[in-house]
């Protein structure tokens, strides 16, 4: 047994990489629980969202930390407060991040794209082809 704390960190890292890849395997893989909890609803919202979330929720949480400086200034001084509050930063961040998602995101990025309109035969014809003579002479 490893005695070092390099070789303890070596040793973690090894286990979580080998743990995250036989969940991800098993889930994508495998018809079971882990598949029909990582494909909930919410989970999938949380997913199409993610981008929005990445983007917003550092901007949402240095407002919402200034906010309660504001209100409160000793409110967040310790381990219980910063905890007790954690729950509603969190449910403030989803909020905003699915502002940004509904309004920007989903319109532009995740609509379908319209389809494009159909060409002419003869506008895909070049001059001096048997077609287009045939077209010219027969319009005479």
């Amino acid at each position: 047994m490893p005695t070092g704390t390099s070789e303890r960190y070596i040793l973690q890292a090894v286990w979580l990489f080998t743990a995250l890849f036989v969940l991800v395997l098993v889930t994508f893989r495998a018809p079971g629980p882990l598949r029909a909890v990582f494909s909930a609803t919410p989970l999938r919202w949380l997913g199409n969202m993610s981008y929005s979330y990445y983007l917003m929720h550092g901007l949402t949480l240095k407002a919402l930390s200034l906010v309660v400086v504001r209100a409160r200034p000793a409110f967040a001084s310790t381990a219980m407060g910063h905890w007790a509050f954690l729950p509603v930063a969190f449910a403030v961040t989803l909020f905003t991040s699915a502002v940004v998602f509904a309004s920007i995101e989903k319109r532009f990025s995740l609509a379908p794209s319209a389809p494009r309109p159909a060409t002419a035969p003869s506008a895909r014809v070049s001059p001096g082809t048997p077609a287009a003579s045939a077209t010219v002479a027969s319009a005479a």
